[in-house]
């Protein structure tokens, strides 16, 4: 059964990607350009301004790997969250952990059969 994406549903998208951020002070032109990024990255552009309880699982699942990736933090454990996307969104997560990857941090996966592009 694959995992249930950690989204705030009532939030929209927008809103849960600069959920992570809201502790950094960034100003607000700062913290939008991050969003816009990292929405960007996860081809969630188009859905900014949806409640994250309207998106279809595999959107949330790509809005919960924006939010782990958006703090830039050292590691991050994907325990099967690439399960929940569509067969051809894999490597999209993975270009995200990329990102994550070039910034010095380690992404690891337990999905079975999930590897790097």
């Amino acid at each position: 059964m694959p995992a249930v994406p950690v989204v705030y549903p009532a939030l929209t998208v927008e809103e849960n990607l600069a959920w992570p951020l809201r502790r950094q002070r960034l100003s607000p032109e700062q913290l939008r350009r991050q969003v816009t990024e990292m929405a960007s990255l996860l081809g969630v552009l188009d859905v900014l301004h949806v409640r994250a309880g309207q998106l279809a699982p595999a959107t949330a699942q790509r809005v919960a790997i924006g939010r782990a990736l958006i703090r830039e933090d050292l590691g991050l454990l994907l325990d099967d969250a690439l399960q929940v996307l569509d067969a051809e969104a894999p490597p999209d997560g993975w270009v995200a952990c990329g990102r994550c990857s070039a910034a010095g941090a380690c992404a690891f996966s337990s999905a079975p059969g999930v590897s790097p592009t």
